[in-house]
């Protein structure tokens, strides 16, 4: 093998090596397919998966959206491969909660889901025009701001 080839090679290698594992921004979501486009550095991605909760008989979805950091892991250094992994807090995004003991979703429209298990606290806000409908079959509970409907084909008052 040569020097020039060597050299090469070792270029290649180390290129490969920085690859692995690197930190992005999303630059573009395709929802439709479950891809982004990730900024890191100079590199704009390809259309590359993200990671979720669960992808079988059971799925979750909370998409990256265009603006979030996160971190990508191309397998063998080759970025056609890489998948996005999960996303980091950064001073733009903060954490929305700040104890071990409560589990918060935050939405950009100021919607809040909650569980604090150290005081048995769930809740669930919805900013003022929005509604929460709970259903089981044909019985339905809805919670607007003009009030709360109850839909059931029977009523057990106790």
């Amino acid at each position: 093998m040569s020097e020039r080839h060597l050299h090469q090679d070792m270029t290649e290698a180390e290129r490969r090596l920085s690859n692995l594992v690197m930190l992005g921004q999303v630059a573009e979501l395709d929802a439709s397919r479950a891809r982004v486009r990730v900024q890191a550095g100079p590199i704009l991605t390809a259309w590359l998966p993200f990671a979720t909760v669960r992808a079988g008989p059971d799925r979750t979805w909370h998409a990256p959206e265009p603006g979030e950091q996160v971190v990508l892991v191309a397998p063998g250094g080759d970025l056609n491969q890489a998948v996005v992994v999960g996303s980091l807090y950064r001073d733009a995004y903060p954490p929305p909660a700040d104890s071990a003991d409560i589990s918060r979703t935050a939405w950009k429209d100021g919607a809040v889901m909650e569980y604090d298990r150290a005081q048995h606290h769930w809740r669930l806000s919805v900013p003022s025009g929005g509604k929460i409908v709970l259903e089981i079959g044909p019985s339905k509970i809805e919670m607007t701001d003009a009030g709360i409907r109850l839909t059931a084909p029977r009523i057990d008052l106790n």
